[in-house]
């Protein structure tokens, strides 16, 4: 399997695989459980983790030789094979126990380290999104599948995140001197750049980010004609034994826009 060769048999599984997922994290949306605090700060509950078992087990009973990261239940990063599936069975986890719907899960698929594929799915609006490298972004809900394409604007309408504010960031929205700000919890503000409701997305290096927050988003907003960096302009790079990105992020609709930020805060 590779990004010419990815079948549609293996796209309608992954679908149906994600939004079971998505059915586990409705389930017990009502009285989530188990809820901890983890090392880095971010939460974790029951329904992670039986999010995480369900995918898991499902990847790997269909691709027994593919290595797998997730955020919560272990990882087989095995760096001899040549494929890696990546799962952040609940993102943005805060958000899931305040009863918003900006809770997502993401699966992305790696091949020498190199986003392929990337789905997510945020089951309160049965919003899917996916990408398959060099063949584009689409979403699909209940009107039906449509392909997506990121704003060509210049306009300054830059989301940040909702919970972690900090001196840095607003150090960086002074520079950039935005017409518009918004807050919104996930990695699903990246995903909100693809589909042109907003153009900038803007993270400091205080604001740690991990490659199952990265690594799905990025495939996705690319594929539909953004782009994403690190906060110095830098690619991003996915590398199993190392999860953590410390480096900021900075995604945009376009690249002229990119280009245009980039000159203001460095």
């Amino acid at each position: 399997m590779n990004s010419i060769d990815f079948k549609d048999e293996d796209l309608q599984f992954l679908k149906s695989v994600i939004r079971r997922g998505g059915q586990i994290l409705l389930e017990n949306y009502e009285n989530p459980s188990g809820i901890e605090r983890k090392s880095d700060g971010s939460l974790v509950s029951e329904v992670d983790k039986k999010s995480a078992r369900f995918i898991t087990k499902s990847l790997v009973k269909r691709f027994p030789n593919f290595a797998i990261i997730d955020e919560e239940i272990g990882n087989d990063t095995s760096l001899e094979k040549e494929y890696c599936w990546v799962i952040d069975p609940l993102d943005n986890t805060r958000g899931y126990l305040a009863k918003e719907n900006t809770f997502s899960i993401l699966i992305c698929l790696l091949r020498r380290n190199v986003p392929i594929f990337g789905i997510s799915y945020r089951p309160l609006l049965d919003e899917l999104v996916y990408s398959i490298k060099g063949k584009g972004t689409y979403l699909e809900d209940s009107s039906g599948i449509r392909k997506l394409h990121a704003s060509d604007s210049q306009n300054l309408d830059v989301l940040i995140s909702k919970s972690r504010s900090s001196e840095e960031l607003e150090k960086l929205i002074k520079k950039i001197a935005p017409k518009k700000i918004r807050k919104m919890g996930g990695s699903t503000k990246i995903i909100e750049l693809a589909k042109g409701t907003a153009s900038v997305f803007v993270s400091p290096k205080v604001n740690v980010m991990h490659t199952w927050d990265l690594c799905a988003t990025s495939l996705i907003l690319e594929e539909a004609g953004g782009i994403i960096t690190d906060i110095g302009g830098n690619p991003l790079e996915f590398k199993r034994d190392h999860h953590v990105h410390h480096l900021g992020i900075l995604a945009a609709s376009n690249k002229l826009l990119h280009q245009t930020i980039l000159k203001k805060i460095i």
